[in-house]
């Protein structure tokens, strides 16, 4: 069934293509959009009813991966794909993207998005970019399995002894992978927000705080015992996040900690039924905080349709919009007023979001472009071996190259 709905998803964009290329530049706009299959069937109506509205074409020019935002030929696409925070940030820098402050004050989307959010969105008093969607992370494990053990412990300690029992009993518990290593920037993230909190964090990404500060160090100690105590698996080293969803749901290991859309292409509803979620287990008693990062859309610096695009993202900011998104993503609305998910897994991730006491900005979108690379490889290799000499001296020696004088 899902080849025939591709197939016929295929079939409609080669017509829009096609029919577009017989209008005017002016009654036609161009988007970039990510290029996973499920993201492109989830715009396909998004973008029917926005030309039923607007009487404006959309032309799909191009697709684009997580590893190529930035690089792709930009200059005959108006309105373009990226991620939140120094991503675009770097965009807005090199005059690639195009301030946004007359939309955001139009449609009053300044009343209508987490304010943290807008920051990750903002260079000085400009505003460059419209969030469609976003994830929090957290672990994703299957009642079968777990109900032998009785209910998963919500603090750190108690849930790592847990663990060890699952592993005794001959469970994979957590899979570590090289293939996409800023799974394991996930994993510093959240030991940093647990043990240190928000304010911390931020100054950490910033280059204010030292790799080798006593915290940071205490962050590393305590992954290390995980590692040593043998629960990442490296069976699935090799693995990406998307070959994830099928090893876990066969039962290949027990716990995923993962952005909140990772069952988004699980169909079978007994399958979903049986999948649980929870937040990372409180480890010191300070509030708890999320990551949230966001799948944003900016304007091209350079486009000819700056009114007709400008429209476009106001209409992907709308509430109804965002919670259409989201449902078909399995990933959460940005904007306040949309409804929360209708699938149970992201409604229940939602709720957590939006009752932790602040949300930041996913690790590798936070610490500058040119060490992201870098800094997630040396934390993927950490999970691997846990040495905090050798992880520190990378991040340390990192963080006094590439931040500026004024960030310390």
């Amino acid at each position: 069934m899902k080849w025939l709905i591709r197939l016929i998803t295929l079939v409609l964009c080669l017509v829009f293509v096609k029919t577009s290329m017989a209008r005017s530049p002016q009654d036609t706009i161009t988007l970039q959009v990510h290029a996973s299959a499920h993201t492109r069937d989830a715009f396909l109506p998004v973008i029917i009813k926005f030309e039923q509205e607007t009487n404006i074409k959309v032309v799909l020019t191009s697709y684009v991966k997580d590893s190529e935002i930035g690089t792709s030929k930009k200059q005959l696409i108006d309105i373009i794909y990226g991620h939140d925070s120094t991503r675009l940030q770097d965009l807005a820098l090199r005059g690639e993207a195009s301030p946004l402050n007359e939309l955001w004050r139009e449609k009053n989307l300044y009343n209508q998005f987490p304010a943290e959010v807008i920051s990750w969105l903002s260079l000085g008093n400009d505003v460059y970019g419209v969030p469609y969607t976003r994830s929090t992370w957290g672990f994703f494990y299957k009642s079968s399995i777990v109900d032998k053990f009785g209910p998963v412990p919500q603090t750190w300690d108690k849930f790592v002894d847990y663990c060890v029992r699952l592993k005794e009993s001959g469970y994979e518990v957590f899979p570590v992978s090289i293939d996409q290593p800023w799974l394991a920037a996930g994993w510093f993230e959240y030991f940093v927000l647990r043990m240190n909190g928000l304010s911390f964090y931020k100054q950490l990404v910033k280059g204010r705080i030292s790799y080798r500060d006593r915290r940071v160090q205490n962050v590393f100690t305590q992954w290390k015992k995980v590692i040593q105590l043998g629960l990442f698996s490296e069976k699935f080293v090799e693995y990406s996040w998307q070959e994830y969803t099928p090893a876990f749901i066969r039962g290949h290991f027990v716990f995923a900690f993962m952005a909140s859309n990772f069952i988004h292409g699980v169909q079978d509803i007994d399958k979903l039924n049986e999948i649980n979620y929870m937040v990372f287990p409180k480890i010191n008693d300070i509030p708890r905080y999320e990551t949230s990062p966001s799948s944003i859309f900016y304007l091209n610096e350079k486009s000819v349709n700056k009114s007709k695009a400008n429209k476009f993202l106001a209409f992907i900011a709308r509430p109804d919009i965002q919670s259409f998104i989201a449902d078909r993503l399995f990933t959460l609305p940005v904007n306040n007023n949309s409804k929360a998910p209708k699938n149970i897994l992201p409604n229940k991730a939602h709720a957590l979001l939006t009752s932790a006491k602040g949300v930041s900005a996913f690790y590798d979108r936070a610490i500058p472009a040119k060490i992201d690379k870098p800094s997630t490889i040396a934390l993927s290799q950490f999970n691997l071996d846990g040495d905090v000499i050798k992880v520190t001296n990378t991040l340390e020696a990192l963080r006094l190259k590439y931040y500026t004088a004024d960030t310390n």
